[in-house]
């Protein structure tokens, strides 16, 4: 009798999380970039108010980091029969994306418009780098 080869998985599960979590970050800094011209003529605030149209935009905005990337990573995973760990992975995709993109802070701070494009090229690059080992992955254990 033959014994029936066993799939790896977890390849496949840190690329996809790592390939959401930079395509989350990209998205967000292309938000953080479109307000930042939002806000860009308006007088310097110390309360910012919540209903202008930038505020919202950037609560859209991180509204997507959140759900884009755990999509993103349930399609991915799609090898994977376990619905519990593909929803396992989208959430931590999902919750990493937020938490990396708040990288934009400083990178706004400190370089302003140049650092938003920065990241923004460098979270790209780097997911498509990893873009390449995901399908590789997928090829292998689907």
């Amino acid at each position: 009798m033959i014994a029936e080869q066993k799939r790896d998985f977890i390849p496949l599960a840190f690329s996809s999380v790592g390939f959401s979590v930079l395509l989350g970050t990209a998205i967000m800094t292309i938000f953080l970039l479109i307000n930042r011209a939002m806000v860009q003529d308006l007088p310097p605030n110390a309360t910012p108010d919540v209903n202008q149209p930038a505020a919202n935009f950037l609560l859209a905005g991180a509204f997507c980091t959140l759900i884009i990337p755990a999509l993103v990573t349930w399609s991915l995973l799609s090898p994977i029969d376990s619905t519990y760990r593909r929803g396992g992975l989208s959430m931590v995709s999902g919750f990493g994306a937020i938490m990396v993109s708040l990288l934009g802070v400083p990178f706004n701070e400190f370089a302003g418009q140049q650092g938003l494009v920065g990241l923004l090229v460098g979270s790209l690059i780097l997911a498509l780098l990893i873009a390449r080992k995901v399908f590789r992955e997928r090829r292998i254990v689907g």
